[in-house]
């Protein structure tokens, strides 16, 4: 037994972690996580060894680094459920999507084609994917993006527009933008996984027996 973490701890932590990411990785299976997140800690008794010298924060770096072992598995499989192979899918950032929305609405195809060049996608028709993606979206969320980047207008302009408009706070303007522009991510493929290594396959009783013959509650 890892000093510190006793086996209905260990399943009690890899549960939470897999519980949190099933509600932002949509079609994932918290079971298969909750496994993947034991299986991960076996793997990293070292680790765990460590951060459990730390009463304050061990814990803590133990509950991260499952969830976000869980969250790169969860990213990967969700990509490839949707038809894509991972390490062949586009994804378009925040940042990116902030500064082609402008040039695609003023349709300024050269500006477009360097900005693409400069975002070093030179193989990417990020017109057409645009395009696409606000297809997808509702009326409403199509209305705000065109207000908000047709003119080009300044960041803080048209979120302290928003602010007053709601009257809400400034950050609260932002958080409802930013909001908004992932609507458009998530049509044309969402945020970019974050992975590190392929997932090794495992099943439920594989996963389960690992983790009784490595902890004897009793």
């Amino acid at each position: 037994m890892i000093e510190g973490f006793d086996y209905e701890a260990m399943e009690d932590l890899a549960m939470r972690a897999a519980t949190s990411i099933c509600k932002r990785v949509s079609g994932s299976s918290r079971e298969d996580l909750k496994q993947d997140g034991i299986v991960w800690m076996l793997s990293h008794q070292h680790k765990l060894i460590e951060w459990a010298e730390d009463p304050d924060q061990g814990y803590g770096k133990t509950y991260r680094s499952v969830y976000h072992c869980l969250l790169d598995l969860a990213q990967r499989d969700k990509a490839i459920r949707t038809g894509y192979h991972p390490d062949d899918n586009f994804y378009y950032s925040l940042p990116m999507l902030k500064r082609i929305l402008p040039l695609f609405y003023m349709d300024t195809m050269a500006d477009m084609s360097a900005e693409l060049n400069e975002l070093d996608l030179p193989d990417r028709d990020a017109k057409l994917d645009v395009e696409a993606g606000l297809k997808k979206v509702p009326m409403a969320i199509r209305q705000k993006l065109f207000a908000w980047f047709h003119e080009d207008r300044d960041q803080t302009e048209v979120v302290s527009e928003i602010a007053e408009t709601n009257e809400i706070s400034y950050e609260a303007a932002r958080k409802r933008w930013e909001r908004t522009i992932r609507k458009l991510q998530e049509a044309i493929g969402g945020p970019a996984p974050t992975y590190h290594r392929p997932r090794k396959v495992i099943s439920n009783a594989a996963a389960q027996a690992l983790t009784h013959n490595a902890y004897d509650p009793g």
